[in-house]
């Protein structure tokens, strides 16, 4: 789950970065770079003055010698903006506001994101960029290549110094994006590989996309990774900086996490980032058995950072894996911290960097991730949105629905995926415990398998097929006059244009606009890891 995010583009064939808070803009940089590594280095540079202004401790790893402001300043003739500079001008505020005093409300807010945010790239298929394609040969003949290669493969795995691999169901891209800019921010030569339906690798902050040129997620990418790019990180410091590699593992059944774990990436530490009801097909059919999937996929002498956080898995895994030869460390969370959403993965962080014998990061830091990851309703021109389809699981959408509506009502929206069978029912589920407990009167859903879905559930229904015009389930959800959640699925191009559509809509203010120089998501779209 991702609330504020600095996502960094490719424009005109040069980088640049923009802050969303969902589908809000908040800030944009007013600089173009050459190379992906370099925009992706200006963001750290940015959050480290952002806690500098605001007299927080963190980001110590970035040099400065500046002093940061944040100043309300003229936009144009009529209107203000927030320019955050130290010198020169490092980002404004996206919107434009014809009275300095609202630019001044939004001052404070726009720090703590500035902060926070996690980094992710945006890259459309229409960028001309360096990409690794894959899946272009049968899954047979890619085994027999394998096994060709694989002492090759062994040779390559055995340059790098360590391997990081991490599963589980929620939060693993944003782990591995958190993971890979800490070690780079610290001098690691780092190669991490972020997964969903874009997936990338980032190499010391360049960005180099995976191409598949089939339908299905390929496990062999990971041999192109390696074999294009280990090498490409050993050969820059080889006798000063460690190497590390940082790999989201994308099976979803136990035999082919474990055929990840085993021979592919053969990690050194494992995170598992949590159990949730999702995969219910291919992981297990309830949680302990997706538990015990993850657990049976641990190699001999590996190191299990192990982030679920209820105490009765815990206690199961740790057993599993131990009987397995491998240790497993339980993550324990601050009671001021407890359940605010993603804290299990980003207190997770220090125990791995403990692992790898790096400093822990500051306390101040882990808030400031925290606290841009915690939900808010979007303000739309008739009512409140929140988008937590990304989430996919049915948990972490409670966590959700709980921390923004309590015990109000709301109205869902359900996107269904006709292979994500088992997350579908476990939605059928929660959406009647909600009708059950009065939370809903109705469920909206959409897609291609809504007429199956709807004879579960015991609440009134309205569905629309994959074809349905966004703008009008939106008009037609935001006249009901109840808050909106979004929930089920996001990988579809409905929900793509949904989201653009949203965007429209955000409430700016009557004295408030976006800067004209703002690119917004119908020019760059948004991008979703969390498959």
């Amino acid at each position: 789950m991702r609330r504020a995010i600095y996502e960094i583009y490719n424009k005109n064939g040069k980088w640049t970065w923009r802050l969303r808070s969902d589908e809000d803009i908040l800030a944009y940089s007013g600089k173009m770079f050459s190379l992906s590594s370099e925009a992706w280095g200006e963001v750290d540079r940015v959050r480290a003055m952002a806690s500098k202004l605001a007299g927080v401790d963190a980001y110590r790893e970035v040099p400065l010698n500046e002093v940061p402001s944040m100043e309300v300043a003229h936009a144009d003739a009529e209107d203000w903006q927030l320019s955050f500079c130290s010198g020169n001008t490092l980002a404004c505020s996206a919107k434009h506001f014809e009275l300095s005093e609202e630019a001044e409300k939004m001052r404070q807010s726009l720090l703590m994101d500035m902060m926070g945010a996690e980094k992710s790239f945006v890259m459309d298929e229409s960028d001309d960029l360096l990409t690794i394609k894959v899946g272009e040969r049968s899954p047979l003949k890619c085994f027999k290549c394998f096994l060709k290669r694989g002492i090759k493969h062994r040779d390559l795995l055995e340059m790098t110094d360590i391997r990081i691999d991490v599963v589980g169901i929620r939060g693993k891209s944003s782990t591995v994006s958190r993971l890979s800019e800490i070690l780079i921010r610290r001098g690691y030569n780092t190669l991490a590989k972020v997964t969903g339906n874009r997936p990338h690798l980032i190499i010391n902050g360049y960005a180099i996309p995976i191409e598949r040129l089939g339908p299905n997620v390929m496990l062999y990418e990971n041999i192109h990774g390696y074999k294009e790019f280990v090498p490409v990180i050993e050969s820059y410091t080889p006798d000063e900086r460690q190497d590390v590699v940082i790999i989201e593992n994308q099976a979803i059944t136990e035999y082919t996490t474990r055929m990840v774990n085993e021979i592919f990436v053969k990690p050194r530490i494992i995170v598992i980032t949590n159990v949730r009801q999702d995969h219910l097909s291919t992981l297990g059919r309830d949680k302990r058995e997706i538990a015990r999937s993850f657990a049976r996929s641990v190699p001999r002498n590996t190191v299990v950072i192990n982030c679920e956080q209820n105490p009765v898995l815990q206690d199961y895994i740790k057993k599993e894996i131990e009987k397995r030869g491998a240790t497993a460390i339980n993550v324990e969370i601050p009671e001021t911290h407890r359940g605010l959403l993603g804290a299990e993965t980003v207190y997770g962080l220090n125990y791995v960097l403990a692992e790898i014998g790096s400093d822990p990061i500051p306390d101040e830091e882990l808030d400031s991730y925290l606290q841009s990851m915690q939900p808010r309703w979007l303000e739309l021109e008739s009512g409140v949105l929140f988008n937590a389809a990304e989430v996919n699981d049915v948990e972490s959408t409670e966590m959700i629905r709980q921390q923004l509506a309590g015990k109000e009502k709301i109205l869902p929206f359900v996107y269904l995926r006709d292979e994500r069978r088992g997350r579908s029912y476990s939605f059928v589920k929660y959406l009647n415990h909600l009708f059950e407990k009065d939370y809903i009167d109705e469920v909206f859903m959409g897609g291609r398998t809504t007429k199956a879905f709807a004879r579960n559930i015991r609440a009134p229904t309205r569905q629309f097929s994959a074809e349905a015009d966004p703008a009008e389930v939106l008009d037609e959800m935001v006249g009901i006059g109840l808050p909106v959640i979004l929930m089920g699925n996001t990988v579809d191009e409905f929900m793509r244009q949904m989201e653009i559509e949203i965007s429209k809509r955000v409430v700016t203010g009557d004295n408030v606009h976006y800067s004209p120089e703002v690119d917004t998501l119908e020019k760059v779209g948004s991008i979703n890891f969390n498959y």
